[in-house]
């Protein structure tokens, strides 16, 4: 990081005049690097810092997740399905779902498309 910083500097302060009637400004903005443009950069710096860390807390808090998961739990799948876990496998990575209570419809998804926990409740039958 130092060195693009150093480098950045080095170019900040190579400028060229290049008319007579910029030889003013020139000479009274040759400061180089200035305080703000370091400013920014280090802002930047920071942001991409922080985007790069972010995935690794996400599988962390995903693989926490996958890691409590039992049998009789209602999920979330990244999909938008909801279902209860009837049985996880932990040989080939999968999950199987019951879907639909009256017609005992499963469904086997692999673990990592299960998005959201929502805990071990009954669903709601408000059929109307």
């Amino acid at each position: 990081m130092f060195q693009i910083a150093a480098l950045l500097a080095q170019l900040g302060s190579d400028k060229q005049v290049a008319s007579p009637n910029e030889a003013g400004e020139g000479a009274a903005n040759s400061g180089g690097f200035g305080s703000m443009q370091f400013i920014f950069l280090m802002i930047g710096v920071t942001v991409m810092m922080m985007l790069m860390m972010r995935p690794k807390n996400v599988d962390r808090d995903q693989k926490k997740r996958l890691a409590g998961l039992k049998k009789n739990d209602r999920i979330v799948t990244v999909g938008g399905i909801i279902g209860t876990v009837i049985s996880i496998r932990d040989d080939n990575n999968t999950v199987t779902l019951r879907i639909d209570e009256s017609t005992n419809t499963k469904l086997q998804i692999l673990k990592s498309a299960v998005s959201k926990v929502i805990g071990d409740e009954k669903p709601s039958s408000s059929d109307s």
